[in-house]
């Protein structure tokens, strides 16, 4: 039994796209969640709808868990799938709770959504969860979804009495990363993950986040959760969760899921020093922008195992550059490729 489940809800065969790109990862953000809770001494468990084959595995974990809160990591690809759920855990009696990107955007989506006339979310955490998530925990517990108490916690949006949404206000973003657990990998089983890896690419992959957020201005780009910020870890600390996943899990390659590698040129170096004193080089692959790469900063990640860079380029056309805020030059796409 837990306090409190953790939902992936990306059923990866009900995805074409996914089926069809076969590159499972588990959501990190859910995985800091977890660690978070548990750290605050909660029954944390997990339910990862990746490879499970429909609505009859969550109620099955459902009733084996009872939990008393069920709390969702949510993309706008699986809005529909976490809201259908969302309705199962309430029928099970569970508060239902929704944070990540889509629900931070538009809590009202969440928060008035209605099956066969009843509400199906109870509170949605808008933006970082893991600062919130220690003073939520005890009034979800007690089944407090409205109220002064809950008005009295930043990031927050619920519903009143009368049925209004209600927002607090924004929380700061964490500064200090270093403080927060590992993500709580050991919760997930990874052989499913594994075994669908080496069957369409012949490797292994998991995933890694060493810095948060993004200062560029992009037009198109949702900022929902990380806001317009960088917050670097310590690199030190990043090469040690590298070579603990190493030793751990075994990958054969990593995705850093960072917005960006490479915004601060020292850091990336003092981690490629940190990654090859520690052993702790696995295969990876990142994104980055094209005016943030040098020689120095292309080496450099390549003696730390990068072997693939993602570049934002977007067009070839300068006026289309301009018009989505870019701040790169067509020159530098070519310099970069290069």
């Amino acid at each position: 039994m837990a306090e409190i489940l953790l939902v992936n809800p990306l059923f990866l065969y009900q995805d074409p796209v996914e089926a069809k790109l076969m590159t499972p990862y588990f959501p990190l953000g859910l995985l800091y969640v977890a660690a978070v809770a548990r750290q605050a001494g909660y029954d944390v468990a997990i339910f990862d709808a990746m490879f499970a084959a429909g609505d009859a595995d969550f109620v099955a974990a459902l009733e084996r868990e009872r939990p008393k809160v069920v709390g969702f990591g949510v993309l706008a690809t699986v809005r529909r799938s976490a809201l259908r759920l969302a309705a199962l855990a309430k029928a099970h009696g569970a508060v239902v709770v929704m944070g990540g990107a889509d629900p931070t955007a538009r809590p009202d989506v969440y928060l008035r959504h209605q099956v066969d006339g009843h509400y199906v979310v109870d509170v949605v955490v808008v933006g970082e969860s893991e600062a919130i998530i220690p003073r939520l925990m005890p009034l979800l517990l007690e089944g407090i979804t409205q109220g002064p108490q809950l008005e009295s916690i930043e990031s927050l949006a619920f519903r009143n009495a009368a049925g209004q949404v209600v927002t607090t206000p924004r929380c700061a973003l964490i500064r200090d990363l270093d403080a927060l657990p590992l993500p709580a990998r050991d919760l997930v089983d990874w052989e499913p993950y594994r075994r669908a890896w080496r069957a369409k690419h012949g490797i292994f992959a998991m995933s890694i986040i060493a810095t948060r957020g993004c200062p560029f201005n992009c037009a198109w780009c949702q900022k929902s959760v990380f806001g317009r910020s960088f917050r670097p870890r310590n690199p030190v600390l990043v090469a040690e969760e590298m070579r603990h996943i190493k030793e751990t899990y075994r990958p054969d390659f990593i995705r850093i899921v960072d917005d960006v590698m490479g915004i601060q040129k020292e850091w990336v170096k003092a981690w490629r020093d940190a990654v090859l004193a520690r052993d702790a080089v696995i295969p990876f692959e990142c994104l980055s922008r094209v005016d943030l790469l040098d020689a120095d900063v292309v080496r450099w990640l390549k003696e730390a195992g990068c072997q693939r860079i993602a570049l934002g380029a977007e067009s070839g056309s300068q006026r289309v550059l301009d018009a989505m805020n870019k701040g790169t030059q067509v020159s530098q796409i070519y310099r970069a490729a290069e």
